[in-house]
């Protein structure tokens, strides 16, 4: 974390001292940086070649002795790593939600045509039944009728014989 702290720094710095110092033209012209309450800043140093001055400069921010547990940087690093697990957490759940829809949808629609399935064979062998039976009685009907006026027909000739 403390490497994130210093790379973050880093390039705040650099960009603060390249917009705001024109990268220190006049060598003249001071500059500060700031750090929170709780940290003291690093060292700056300045060295002279051939003649000509250049500056290197070793800057950031270090915590004071009995500063704060965790740095302003280092909250943020905290913020940031919190917030993308929320995120993650929030698309997990979300994407699992979606599944079991899914899932409840799909087991919803096979149940419903499971059971129209079950209720057209249950119609057909009904009706197939009731056929059979309508046929059944019609035939024994038939049979009863025939047998009667064979029945008939034969009292009346043996009538008519005699």
């Amino acid at each position: 974390m403390a490497l994130l702290c210093f790379l973050l720094g880093l390039g705040v710095t650099l960009t603060t001292i390249s917009v705001s110092e024109g990268w220190m033209t006049d060598w003249d012209q001071h500059f500060t940086f700031s750090c929170p309450d709780n940290q003291m800043l690093k060292t700056i140093e300045s060295i002279h070649d051939n003649g000509k001055e250049d500056r290197v400069f070793n800057f950031g921010c270090s915590p004071l002795p009995g500063g704060a547990a965790l740095t302003g940087c280092e909250w943020s690093v905290v913020v940031v790593v919190v917030v993308v697990v929320v995120v993650v957490v929030v698309v997990v759940v979300v994407v699992v939600v979606i599944e079991v829809v899914v899932v409840v949808v799909v087991v919803v629609v096979v149940v419903v045509v499971v059971v129209v399935v079950v209720l057209a064979v249950v119609v057909i062998v009904v009706v197939v039944a009731v056929v059979v039976v309508v046929v059944i009685v019609v035939v024994v009907v038939l049979v009863i009728v025939v047998v009667l006026v064979v029945a008939v027909v034969i009292v009346v000739l043996v009538v008519v014989v005699v």
